[in-house]
């Protein structure tokens, strides 16, 4: 009696065994069928490079491993053979990314490049496939962004999306794959840090023609707050929308200019007609009260003065009125009867020297600070360019630094008064570089640049 039992029970893990057995083969046998037949139905072969050969009616085991571009193998956790490479590469196949792939769920080997495949990679894909070793959907048109859950496919060795049209980010724990020896995404529109890999070197060219992409291996990536990396997304109604919001802001800024110039027109107008005076004479008043509020009026803005006015300031450019030579043209002392000095540059005849006239104008005319030396007025006729300043008393640092034999020695600076005038120095620098609307250089900056009042 106990010995017909336990026979019943060894007949009985036989029979269980054998029925698992034979349903682990049919399932494996059904998904990978399944996997097949999806691929066939979703991607068209216009040229039937693989779909003549992929004939299901055939129902022995196995049968599918002879299909063209499909390899089997025996995994080791499984009890027949499964599909471990799908290599449909440069067949001139359309369509979409096939989905239902995911039921190759031995696949080790995918190589869909050369194709012409489009749309998007599925955000899921690589969550079915965690034996796959190596992906290649190269030279397609797919679109959309790098999957995250590529990260989960740890036994990833390469990862080829290179010539495509995929933007956004590379995903950045992509570094963690400890396995991807080749990655490369060259030729896309990707966009943001090129993640660091620690176990291999990718190289820049793996990187290339991504004009968003940066980092090392590439150009170092700018400051987060300084960052100007426009993604320009097509669409009429956001194209219509800036430029419009262009249009306004340009037409709000010409007009603000043009009421300015106006107003600035009617001020120098008023001021000149001032100075001027009922009786002719020019840039003279006999009280003091007069002349300092002239100055203070002179100093806020610049006004266009005749050659002839200053010519007689300057007793016709005497020799005797230098006062300094620079680069561009001679230095002189202008005075006017029973006013205050002035300093004006001659601008030797020279055409680059017609820039340096502008750009000096059109800069120290509008800069106002109190360790700058205003430009009061300018002249522009024929071939003569002038411009006129304020009349610095003390001269310039560089006489008072460099004291010749037997000149007085109240001319002698001591520190306390150096170390005010290298303030003052620093001040205006200050300003220049950082506090006015533009940024605004030297370039010829010394001792003799640098006046003392």
């Amino acid at each position: 009696m106990a010995h017909g039992t336990r026979l019943a029970i060894a007949l009985v893990h036989i029979f269980t065994w054998s029925f698992l057995y034979i349903l682990e083969m049919s399932n494996g046998h059904e998904s990978d069928m399944y996997c097949l037949r999806s691929i066939k139905e979703s991607i068209q072969d216009p040229h039937n490079h693989f779909k003549h050969s992929w004939d299901f009616s055939n129902r022995e085991e196995g049968f599918f491993c002879n299909f063209v571009g499909v390899h089997c193998e025996m995994p080791d956790s499984a009890v027949e053979r499964r599909i471990s490479n799908i290599d449909l590469r440069s067949k001139e196949l359309k369509g979409n990314f096939p989905r239902e792939i995911k039921n190759c769920s031995f696949l080790t080997h995918l190589d869909l490049s050369g194709n012409e495949l489009s749309g998007t990679i599925p955000s899921d894909i690589f969550d079915f496939l965690p034996s796959l070793k190596f992906l290649d959907l190269s030279s397609n048109n797919f679109t959309g962004e790098i999957p995250k859950s590529v990260v989960n496919c740890h036994s990833l060795n390469v990862l080829r999306l290179d010539n495509n049209r995929l933007t956004g980010l590379i995903p950045p724990k992509i570094n963690e794959l400890r396995s991807l020896d080749k990655f490369s995404v060259a030729n896309n529109l990707l966009s943001g840090p090129v993640p660091v890999f620690s176990c291999h070197k990718i190289p820049s060219e793996s990187y290339a023609n991504n004009l968003g992409l940066c980092g090392a291996p590439l150009e170092p990536c700018l400051p987060s707050t300084k960052k100007f990396i426009v993604l320009f997304k097509e669409g009429f109604v956001v194209g219509w929308s800036i430029a419009m919001v262009s249009v306004a802001v340009v037409m709000f800024r010409n007009t603000l200019r043009f009421l300015m110039k106006k107003a600035t027109t009617k001020k120098n107008k008023k001021i000149k007609k001032a100075v001027i005076g009922a009786g002719g004479a020019r840039w003279c008043f006999t009280d003091e009260r007069s002349r300092n509020m002239m100055m203070s009026q002179m100093e806020r803005t610049v006004i266009r003065m005749s050659f002839t006015e200053i010519s007689q300031a300057t007793g016709n450019f005497n020799i005797h009125k230098v006062i300094g030579l620079g680069k561009i043209g001679m230095m002189y002392k202008a005075m006017i009867p029973n006013c205050w000095p002035l300093a004006v540059k001659r601008l030797t005849n020279c055409q680059s020297h017609e820039t340096q006239f502008l750009s000096e104008l059109s800069a120290l005319g509008i800069l106002r600070h109190d360790n700058l030396v205003p430009l009061l007025g300018y002249c522009s006729e024929q071939n003569e360019k002038l411009l006129v300043y304020k009349y610095i008393l003390h001269g310039n640092l560089y006489d008072w630094l460099h004291v010749g034999e037997g000149e007085h020695k109240d001319k002698i600076l001591e520190w306390p008064l150096r170390t005010k005038i290298a303030i003052g120095i620093a001040r205006g620098l200050s300003w220049l570089h950082h506090k006015y609307d533009f940024r605004v250089v030297h370039l010829n900056l010394g001792s003799n640049s640098i006046l003392l009042d």
